[in-house]
């Protein structure tokens, strides 16, 4: 994970602890982690997953054929997750999860992911309830 992916409201989990941490502020010297500072990196991102974007307000959907994916091969079934007009597609049985519109198809792997697209593509903060 590179610093420039992070944003004040980015959540994570505490390397060892295995808690929920939300990201404060940012500056040269460190990151602020709710409440903690740190100058040594000491998170993970936390894997995006079902739940998580359940969590996070999306609506599950299942369908046959794959919703906006057209460079990528039909599937049987396809699972895709909506939030107002925001939509995350499941390829198949994969655990891979894509943002797709159009010609544009990005790879979320995590959650803090989702929040920066989410929040550059909207220009709202994704609301998250860990």
């Amino acid at each position: 994970m590179e610093a420039h992916e992070l944003r004040i409201g980015n959540y994570f989990i505490e390397k060892y602890t295995k808690e929920y941490i939300k990201v404060i502020e940012l500056t040269e010297l460190g990151i602020t982690f709710s409440g903690k500072f740190i100058n040594v990196w000491c998170a993970d991102p936390i894997m995006l997953t079902e739940e998580i974007l359940l969590k996070c307000g999306f609506k599950k959907y299942i369908s046959d054929g794959v919703v906006g994916m057209d460079t990528y091969e039909q599937e049987e079934k396809t699972i895709w997750y909506q939030l107002k007009g925001f939509t995350t597609v499941q390829l198949g049985e994969n655990t891979d999860y894509f943002y797709s519109n159009n010609n544009l198809h990005v790879l979320l792997i995590s959650l803090h992911q989702l929040q920066n697209l989410y929040f550059a593509l909207t220009g709202i903060e994704l609301i998250v309830n860990l």
